[in-house]
């Protein structure tokens, strides 16, 4: 699990002058940790060698409500671009590779989200061959 990486293995592509919440959005968006289905916010303070309370606040800075609403948004985002890449897998394959362990969570947030179910979003906007 990511949790256990050493403060020598932390995240240094960036420069620390870059706010919290950037350096966050950099490193989901890149590396993916949230799709470990046991990431949680001290994973990621652990990581960055941060506070949780300051992970905390540069979330909701970015506009969410807390870690749980952001880990399930970039869980959302990913399975999107999993769904347009991979034809080949069901709802419940890329569920599980986007990090989510209950299907009625995944369902719930996505239907929320984007107005339609998983399964009509792939069929919406599966590549045609």
């Amino acid at each position: 699990m990511i949790c256990e990486m050493s403060k020598e293995e932390s995240y240094t592509k960036l420069p620390q002058t870059l706010p919290l919440f950037t350096t966050i959005e950099t490193y989901f968006k890149e590396e993916h940790p949230y799709t470990d289905q046991n990431y949680n916010i001290e994973c990621l303070a652990k990581f960055l060698g941060e506070k949780k309370y300051s992970i905390s606040e540069a979330i909701k800075s970015g506009g969410f409500t807390g870690f749980r609403e952001y880990i399930n948004y970039r869980r959302l985002e990913y399975f999107k671009q999993l769904a347009t890449e991979n034809s080949n897998k069901n709802v419940k394959e890329l569920m599980y590779l986007c990090g989510f362990t209950s299907r009625a969570t995944f369902y719930r947030n996505f239907s929320e989200k984007y107005g339609v179910s998983p399964s009509k979003y792939i069929e919406n906007h599966s590549i045609k061959q």
